[in-house]
């Protein structure tokens, strides 16, 4: 019996190598050549990149397009850039500033002024200017409200107690109102106008003391006495007013303590202030207490007006030129 076997002649073998070197060759051809599948897909993805882009690129100009029309049609100006400037380079005393301090309110209790019940208060309701009191090396850059931010009850009209309690405090309790206009995002600290410091004035001598004979009856300041340097910037400050900014438009504490002896047999305890159609602080003293031949006697007239000094950071930008159409708004720094 024959046996056959079974097989692929080497012929075949060598022809279907020749066939699958071909294919192989073809397809390598097909995807590494310049015209292949890998350089195909990657124009692909280019042409697809530059078509978002320019799609991007016309819809930007369309809007541009639209915002004119709309411009145009509805005669709405546009805005230029505005250019920001430093304030203590170019700010002179007297200049107007939109100066804003975020709402705050706050309460000057009974137990500080002397008066008979507490008193509250927001920053938010003063809605006037600022202007600049000092731009210099030893006061920096101080502005002052425009008007009286509030009235404020110092001492008692029925109270013995409490018209001490005001006489004695009144320099603290004026600086502590005066702190709370203080915005921190433009501002580093705050006092009363008139008050000789920045910083919370304590320890004040209590009453009653003795008259040390060193006032004459009117109690007018001498020239030289730090009481008068805030009266004299307010008088100097007149980039913006020939009479400069003294005159508010109601009677305001100058945070200074005054004792008056015009004769023997009576003193008075008076804090300054300033009366609207007088001008000088020592012609608007308001009287708390006084001592008529040993007897006390309470004089408290009803409140006056508060005008805090506030001292900007010195890096401040604004935009305006100082004057009341166009005051000083400040550029909080970033």
């Amino acid at each position: 019996m024959n046996k056959k076997e079974k097989g692929i002649t080497l012929v075949a073998l060598v022809v279907t190598i020749i066939i699958l070197l071909i294919l192989a060759g073809v397809t390598l051809n097909l995807a590494l050549s310049e015209n292949g599948i890998f350089e195909k897909a990657k124009q692909s993805v280019k042409n697809y990149e530059e078509s978002q882009n320019n799609e991007i690129i016309n819809i930007k100009n369309l809007e541009n397009k639209l915002s004119d029309v709309l411009i145009r049609d509805n005669n709405i100006p546009t805005e230029p850039e505005l250019e920001y400037q430093t304030l203590k380079e170019v700010a002179k005393p007297g200049d107007y500033v939109l100066y804003k301090p975020q709402a705050n309110s706050f309460t000057i209790k009974k137990e500080q002024t002397g008066f008979g019940e507490d008193q509250n208060f927001n920053t938010d309701d003063y809605k006037d200017l600022w202007q600049v009191l000092y731009n210099d090396r030893q006061h920096g850059l101080q502005i002052i409200s425009t008007n009286n931010v509030a009235n404020l009850y110092i001492g008692s009209d029925v109270d013995i107690d409490g018209a001490r309690k005001g006489y004695n405090e009144c320099i603290e309790v004026l600086n502590i109102f005066c702190k709370n206009y203080i915005d921190y995002r433009y501002a580093e600290n705050g006092r009363c106008v008139g008050s000789e410091k920045e910083d919370i004035v304590s320890g004040t001598v209590e009453l009653p003391f003795e008259y040390n004979g060193s006032r004459d009856s009117g109690c007018k300041p001498d020239t030289q006495n730090k009481t008068l340097e805030d009266y004299n910037a307010m008088i100097s400050a007149t980039s913006q007013n020939d009479n400069g900014i003294v005159i508010s438009d109601f009677a305001y504490y100058y945070a200074y303590r005054n004792l008056w002896k015009p004769n023997d047999s009576i003193w008075y305890f008076q804090i300054y202030c300033v009366i609207d159609n007088q001008g000088t602080p020592w012609n608007g003293g308001k009287t708390l207490i006084a001592f008529h031949n040993n007897v006390d006697v309470i004089m408290d007239d009803g409140p006056r007006g508060v005008r805090p000094c506030i001292t900007l950071k010195d890096n401040i930008e604004s935009v305006g030129d100082g004057t009341k159409e166009s005051p000083y708004k400040l550029k909080a720094m970033e």
